[in-house]
């Protein structure tokens, strides 16, 4: 890709100097018969002049067909290029989707998991969905109903009561994912408009779930994203 950029600036470089050199050349030759008429109304024409003209005309003629061939060359160089574009993004699309899938089967695992360790709760027990120490590889919160990436926030510093400080908007996005001053039960998906998470201490991520600590929480079931029961 680098390569075929490279090659049709230089090619466009070419041809701007070629394109400099017929207007130049076509100026001298308007120059050169502005002087030939002047020469024959004094004193019947000017051989030098003529000559000049010549040459001027013979360089014009050259960077015109240097010139027509070098468009020629732009034209396939920058087909290739959008062929090569066309390549790499095909290429990012799959690794896209493929990364997106994998991503999905495994918030499925994790959503699954967690509901499983919910339905066997005792009174007073604490289920986590993933360990504090696997919590900070993500900064990117996913909306757990329509499953597409909405807001980023610092594992580091977010804290109970989740607000909407908290996250910082998407490069693709215009604005911060919620409403300033809003804490994490008025939230709502700036994709799909639900709910965002069905929990006021766990928010899920592109790589599971992040539980938000208050530093008291009961100990229970710690369950990390594999669904392995710690306490088992």
């Amino acid at each position: 890709m680098d390569e075929a950029r490279k090659k049709v600036a230089t090619i466009r470089d070419k041809k701007s100097e070629l394109a400099g050199r017929k207007e130049a050349a076509e100026g001298k030759i308007s120059d050169l018969v502005t002087q030939e008429a002047a020469a024959l109304v004094e004193n019947g024409g000017d051989a030098k002049l003529a000559r000049k003209r010549e040459l001027a005309e013979g360089h014009l003629a050259s960077s015109t067909a240097l010139l027509s061939e070098m468009e020629k060359i732009e034209e396939k160089a920058v087909n290739e290029l959008k062929q090569a574009e066309q390549a790499l993004q095909a290429f990012i699309n799959y690794r896209l989707a493929e990364g997106r899938a994998a991503m999905l089967a495994h918030l499925d695992i994790v959503q699954n998991e967690r509901a499983r360790q919910l339905g066997s709760l005792r009174a007073g027990e604490f289920v986590r969905s993933s360990r504090p120490a696997r919590n900070a590889r993500s900064r990117i919160a996913v909306c757990e109903a329509c499953r597409e990436a909405i807001g980023i926030f610092d594992p580091a510093t977010i804290a109970l009561p989740v607000n909407a400080s908290h996250f910082e908007k998407l490069p693709r996005f215009d604005h911060p994912p919620f409403i300033p001053g809003a804490t994490i039960e008025y939230f709502r998906c700036p994709r799909c408009g639900k709910k965002p998470w069905w929990e006021h201490d766990r928010l899920m991520t592109n790589a599971g779930f992040f539980v938000v600590s208050n530093h008291e929480e009961p100990q229970g079931h710690d369950t990390d994203q594999q669904g392995e029961d710690k306490n088992a």
